[in-house]
């Protein structure tokens, strides 16, 4: 059980350290490019829709979307399949 907890310690540390991270960063973001914190609400609306329509969309127009190139996952799956 020990072993357990000492190896959690570490995975809990570096997330919330992340979520730290990226509050901060877009508090800086919303402050300085005066960004109203409203906008936000209009992101998770796109991104909700996104989601739910994503079974109809193929995955070359998902990564589009997001702004996601697949040659890095296309050669990590290369990688993987020959080492």
């Amino acid at each position: 059980m020990d072993d357990n907890v000492s190896s959690f310690q570490p995975v809990l540390f570096v997330i919330v350290s992340e979520m730290l991270v990226d509050w901060l960063k877009h508090a800086f973001i919303t402050k300085f490019n005066h960004v109203r914190a409203s906008v936000y609400g209009r992101y998770m609306d796109v991104l909700a829709r996104d989601v739910l329509i994503a079974g109809s969309v193929s995955g070359a127009q998902r990564s589009k979307r997001r702004g996601v190139s697949q040659a890095p996952s296309r050669a990590w799956l290369i990688l993987v399949d020959y080492p």
